[in-house]
């Protein structure tokens, strides 16, 4: 069952639980999702009032493109789980014999692989957010500013422990190709993130 599916409190019982997933990762992507919504609020906070006519087209995608990023947000929370689990069930597997060795060693590779893949694309959809609340910080309902900012500490938050998760999985890669790649497009995600999560808070005036 998808995490988007679960009440709330059963969600936060399975993460305090001693059970290894949900954990960081999904944690990360539900954050984001949080974040994506409060972009939403906003936009529905917006659309619709005489006063900001101007801006309903503006905030109308963005309305739309806040569900689209929420909801494969969820979609990442449950592949994170699952890509814990595969790891989990590739170091179980036996290794008495030297073909059992290297059977066990691909799909440990491949499981840690999908393991730093998946938040790193968490990462990416966070930046995403991160940019619609830029969009939409001075076009949508003052009143509804600090949701904006709130918005925005969620999803930064969000990023950062989703790169957490990509880096944490890297030592253990051994394809030393994939592991630079990696190692670049996290750098680059975090400068465009932390340049518009500065962004928005230097813009949010009470």
């Amino acid at each position: 069952m998808s995490f988007g599916d679960i009440p709330v409190k059963e969600f936060m019982e399975r993460l305090a639980s001693d059970e290894p997933a949900p954990g960081g990762g999904s944690a990360s992507a539900i954050a984001g999702v949080m974040g994506s919504c409060l972009v939403g609020m906003v936009c529905n906070l917006t659309i619709g009032r005489e006063k900001f006519r101007e801006h309903e087209e503006y905030m109308k995608a963005a309305l739309d493109n806040s569900a689209k990023l929420g909801e494969e947000l969820i979609r990442a929370a449950d592949r994170d789980a699952e890509a814990f689990n595969r790891v989990i069930d590739a170091m179980k597997m036996p290794k008495g014999t030297e073909e059992e060795k290297m059977v066990r060693a691909q799909k440990l590779q491949e499981a840690l692989k999908a393991a730093a893949l998946n938040p790193l694309d968490v990462a990416l959809k966070c930046v995403e957010v991160l940019k619609l609340a830029w969009d939409i910080h001075d076009r949508g309902n003052p009143n509804a500013l600090s949701d904006v900012g709130v918005g925005a500490h969620l999803v930064y938050a969000a990023m950062q422990g989703a790169l957490m998760n990509v880096e944490i999985n890297l030592p253990m890669i051994k394809d030393a190709a994939f592991t630079e790649e990696l190692k670049d497009k996290v750098e680059r995600i975090k400068t465009e993130g932390n340049r518009v999560y500065r962004n928005i808070l230097a813009n949010i005036k009470f």
